[in-house]
């Protein structure tokens, strides 16, 4: 990860930074806050004898409201920028933090193994029910009309079908459908459906 860091600063530094907008090197830009006046703190620089230029982080309560305003007021931006990096090296070399890191991430993929565990046990539940409306439906064979039992099977199918992100037609179906979109034959009822168009 540190090394796909410094490449990208590395190209940003070629490239003037155009995919971040950051002109100035500014590693912390949106990151910084401070805490007694809870607002962000931006970058800002600067210039002295026409080419040393000094790079800080100012409150924004402090650059809005005047410099009395806020007892932070500016940090050094090489200073802090220096620390975080510090910090962010420390991780990988503090075995305890290390480990702590791994344990929460190990925390957080086994809530999320027993959240689609759940899930997975719902649709199968409700699989189960459509399944068994299924057979219901082909046993009781002539006690409903024809329509009827084709409406309802294809009310079960669909629920079927939304459940496992699937979506399947009978054979006669798709010929039906081929036949009409090639013009051999025309459609039962024709249905007028709104479009919006967008643009």
């Amino acid at each position: 990860m540190w090394q796909q860091a410094q490449k990208l600063l590395r190209r940003n530094g070629k490239n003037g930074g155009k995919t971040v907008r950051n002109k100035y090197g500014a590693l912390l830009r949106e990151l910084l806050y401070c805490i007694p006046c809870k607002c962000a703190m931006v970058h800002s620089f600067t210039t002295k004898d026409k080419n040393k230029r000094y790079r800080y982080y100012v409150c924004s309560k402090a650059q809005k409201q005047g410099w009395n305003t806020c007892p932070t007021k500016s940090l050094p931006a090489a200073e802090i920028e220096r620390f975080v990096i510090d910090q962010i090296r420390g991780i990988g070399t503090d075995p305890d933090l290390l480990a702590e890191t791994i344990r929460q991430a190990q925390v957080q993929g086994e809530k999320r193994i027993e959240e689609l565990m759940r899930e997975q046990r719902i649709l199968e539940g409700e699989l189960k029910r459509y399944h068994t409306e299924v057979r219901q439906l082909i046993a009781a064979g002539g006690k409903n009309s024809a329509g009827e039992s084709t409406a309802k099977l294809a009310d079960l199918q669909d629920g079927i079908c939304n459940k496992c992100g699937n979506r399947y037609y009978t054979v006669e179906i798709l010929h039906k459908v081929e036949e009409v979109a090639t013009g051999k034959s025309c459609p039962d009822r024709n249905e007028l459906v709104p479009v919006a168009h967008v643009g």
